[in-house]
């Protein structure tokens, strides 16, 4: 009787190690900087945001940029293959003095947040 118990507890153990396995979730990082970090000159300017999604496995992701400004982008999706980096980068045009950040939300598989790339533009004319 105890030898049936352990088989059917290691069968069970087996199976939700494999089931386990199946619907894991990937760990996914990102980071995010700004170009250029300081500026200043004549508005309206651009500043310039390049990033980095990494994936740990095959899967598909959901992400959207974040502002300081509370602006609302739109998910946007990738595609991992693989354990692998995509590059991802967006813009922010200012026509006046301000000090902020931007930072990549990861919405889907699981909630993950980039560092916020600070940046700050001072205004010396309009254009």
């Amino acid at each position: 009787m105890l030898r049936k118990s352990l088989v059917v507890l290691m069968i069970a153990l087996c199976m939700f190690a494999i089931v386990g396995s199946v619907y894991a979730v990937p760990r996914v990082t990102a980071t995010l900087t700004a170009y250029p970090v300081s500026y200043t000159g004549n508005c309206p300017t651009t500043i310039n945001f390049r990033g980095v999604i990494t994936a740990s496995e095959r899967c598909t992701l959901q992400y959207k940029f974040i502002r300081s400004d509370g602006a609302n982008a739109p998910v946007q999706t990738l595609i991992f293959q693989k354990a692998e980096a995509k590059p991802v980068s967006t813009t922010w045009t200012l026509s006046g003095n301000y000090i902020g950040w931007e930072a990549i939300k990861i919405v889907y598989p699981q909630e993950a947040e980039s560092n916020k790339a600070n940046f700050k533009v001072i205004c010396e004319s309009a254009k």
